[in-house]
């Protein structure tokens, strides 16, 4: 998998700064490979090491798993670490630190170093040369040419290996002064994805009424409280979903109206007519997204805050909603961006949904008539002259876009980690209209779990944590579970 370039500017995820454990020996020594990773002083066949399938791809391995994940890290200061030999599974994430790269797992490779610093340096040039103009682009060119240097041996960085699973090495890694391993106990999202240790189901799940009485009482109980949401909370309130279920508009989700492409970046970036289709469709939605009221979902986050009993709101949703409905704005975390401003791309100024739609009437207006009096001067009719597609620009020239993420841009990095921050401060998680299929956001919950935080799912369809939730809502809407829970609690929620 290519690394993305939408990753170079993010800080080095700090989901990977996990808590650093022993080498848990006792552990390992049970586990076929332990003699081959982690021995103590004397010398192994670290030399003659041969990799097999089951180095590469944890689902090839036939006895039982590594029992802890393990990251390694290499001190590159010059040409001889680069023909080090390693060997990369296909869950294991590379990442230099020093030049905020990252690369997500992929296929499993058996190689010197220099050659996955230049594969990730092709990739690099690859989406630099695709790269919008602007101050990112010429910190993406420096990032590059120190990473020209790093591969000509004329700098110093660090590589980490990072593998929840544990297949991941350095041949001869013992031996080595800068290299060094660390092996790590894998945390609840790690488990769930690889089919590890399954975590375990809630000792006891309130379903339904039993859960609106159990999550009141939660409720009253808990003082730092953190609702995660998604579309089915603004279904609602009439808007519609952009896939799945439409909730109770009555009509299509979005992407069974409008073509899903056009709100993918890389396109919207390089093609004008991609701009202008984009813009037909939030234009085509302007008035649903404005008309548009907070129901009770939106209201109760509002009132636990005046009983100072919220902690934050995490929404996917991009309507601006919570905070209408009187959240506190520094306690919502729009993960997704929001659909109430607009941002010029290149120059990152602001502007109003009500300029930005005016700017793109009046460019609407303005190639209308030169298109009808072009017809006219050719003698043709101007009666049957199609609606001209086009897109507002900012003063600067840059192209005008909803303040929101579209697909192929990256989660801004500080807001990721203040959302997982505040999950794992948190003393009772909601999460509510969100199947939690989208990730890294699907995640969030697994903090929860971690930290053993009451976790409560209100949402019609199932979600991947339906049997690890303490409490379970599925016969209700969002607005009447929180009515009916906030009742429970005797606090008011309109």
């Amino acid at each position: 998998m290519d690394l993305l370039y939408d990753n170079l500017l993010r800080a080095y995820a700090a989901s990977v700064a996990q808590s650093t454990l022993d080498t848990g020996a006792k552990a390992l020594d049970k586990w076929p490979f332990a003699t081959e990773t982690v021995d103590s002083d004397d010398d192994d066949d670290d030399d003659s090491f041969v990799p097999t399938a089951e180095h590469f791809d944890y689902l090839e391995i036939q006895g039982p798993l590594p029992p802890l994940g393990k990251r390694i890290r290499v001190r590159i200061t010059g040409p001889a670490d680069l023909q080090l030999v390693v060997l990369k599974s296909d869950t294991t994430l590379l990442a230099i630190p020093e030049l905020t790269l990252e690369s997500p797992p992929s296929t499993g490779r058996y190689t010197i170093l220099e050659n996955f610093l230049s594969e990730m340096r092709d990739a690099l040039r690859k989406s630099f040369s695709h790269f919008p103009a602007g101050a990112q682009k010429e910190e993406f060119r420096g990032c590059l040419d120190k990473l020209d240097l790093v591969i000509g041996g004329q700098a110093e960085c660090t590589l980490l290996l990072d593998d929840p699973i544990g297949l991941a090495r350095v041949v001869g890694e013992k031996k080595l002064p800068n290299v060094s391993v660390q092996w790590y106990e894998r945390t609840w999202s790690q488990r769930e994805e690889f089919g590890l240790n399954h975590p375990p189901q809630a000792d006891q799940q309130f379903v339904d009424e039993e859960g609106i009485a159990k999550l009141s009482e939660l409720v009253a109980k808990a003082s730092k409280i953190v609702f995660l949401t998604g579309a089915g909370v603004s279904t609602e309130s009439g808007i519609p979903a952009y896939r799945g279920n439409v909730g109770l508009v009555g009509t299509k989700n979005i992407w069974d109206q409008f073509d899903p492409r056009d709100e993918q970046i890389e396109n919207f970036l390089a093609d004008e007519n991609c701009r202008a289709r984009y813009w037909r469709m939030h234009q085509s939605l302007e008035h649903i997204v404005k008309d548009a009221k907070p129901n009770s979902s939106h209201y109760a986050p509002a009132e636990l805050a005046r009983c100072n009993k919220l902690l934050a709101v995490l929404t996917q949703n991009i309507d601006g909603l919570y905070i209408a409905a009187g959240c506190p704005p520094d306690r919502v975390v729009e993960l997704h961006g929001t659909a109430t401003r607009v941002r010029c791309f290149t120059c990152k100024k602001l502007y109003s949904n009500a300029e930005a739609f005016a700017r793109l009437r009046k460019k609407q207006t303005d190639a209308w008539e030169a298109l009808k009096a072009a017809a006219a001067a050719e003698g043709l009719p101007t009666d049957t002259i199609d609606e001209p597609l086009v897109a507002p620009y900012c003063d600067c020239g840059g192209p005008l876009k909803q303040d929101t993420i579209s697909f192929g841009q990256p989660l801004e990095e500080h807001v990721l980690a203040r959302a997982r921050a505040v999950v794992k401060e948190c003393d009772l998680l909601i999460v509510m209209g969100t199947s939690l299929t989208v990730f890294p956001v699907a995640s969030f919950p697994t903090l929860g779990f971690d930290n053993q935080v009451p976790v409560a799912v209100i949402n019609r369809d199932e979600t991947r944590y339906d049997l690890h939730a303490t409490v379970r809502i599925n016969n209700s809407t969002c607005a009447e579970s929180m009515r009916q829970v906030l009742a429970g609690a005797n606090l008011p929620c309109s």
